[in-house]
């Protein structure tokens, strides 16, 4: 399977820690999927943010899955415990990936 649901580790996290630390989140259950995404799409960032490396061909017939849920709960925490000012929600799969490969322990 090529397609999936992503999530920013450092969301996921704040939402853990927020969800311990929030006096207001009472036995909620959070849901931390972010978005759907296809291996194409990343792919496509990859090759955009690192245009001198190969990267295999895009995977034929790409489809993404359709999930509907509340995520309301999740979201409203990264916005009030984050500290970026202005944050609509969940981080890009674009920001996520950059800030991911331009890891200094990563570096040649």
């Amino acid at each position: 399977m090529v397609t999936a649901f992503y999530g920013d580790v450092k969301d996921v996290a704040l939402i853990h820690v927020a969800a311990v630390l929030d006096l207001e989140i009472n036995n909620a259950r959070l849901q931390s999927w972010g978005h759907s995404a296809h291996w194409n799409e990343i792919l496509a960032i990859l090759r955009r943010l690192r245009p001198e490396k190969k990267f295999v061909d895009d995977y034929p017939n790409p489809y993404h899955l359709k999930v509907v849920l509340d995520q309301t709960g999740s979201v409203a925490l990264l916005k009030k415990w984050s500290n970026i000012p202005d944050r609509k929600g969940w981080t890009s799969l674009e920001d996520s990936i950059f800030e991911n490969i331009t890891n200094p322990y990563l570096e040649g």
